[in-house]
């Protein structure tokens, strides 16, 4: 009984732990945003490229957290299927 609640309750953990990583995520790449387009030294084309820099930067990392979390799931998912 106890093991059939594990198998439920962890994997929900696991998602909950990641949506909070991401929501913190994407919370920062918009500070960091935020300051790059406030910075009067940089020239817009510079602006630009920053935020395309920080985009790049956390779409990588978004990928590889959400894949590296997932891919347990993913594969019990289409072993029993």
């Amino acid at each position: 009984m106890i093991r059939m609640y594990a198998a439920i309750i962890i994997p929900l953990i696991y998602l909950a732990i990641l949506l909070v990583i991401l929501a913190s995520g994407y919370i920062s790449k918009r500070s960091v945003i935020s300051i790059i387009k406030e910075n009067d030294s940089l020239k817009p084309t510079q602006v630009k490229s920053g935020i395309m820099i920080v985009n790049t930067v956390y779409y990588t990392i978004v990928m590889i957290i959400v894949l590296t979390v997932l891919a347990p799931f993913i594969i019990q998912w289409i072993s029993f299927n």
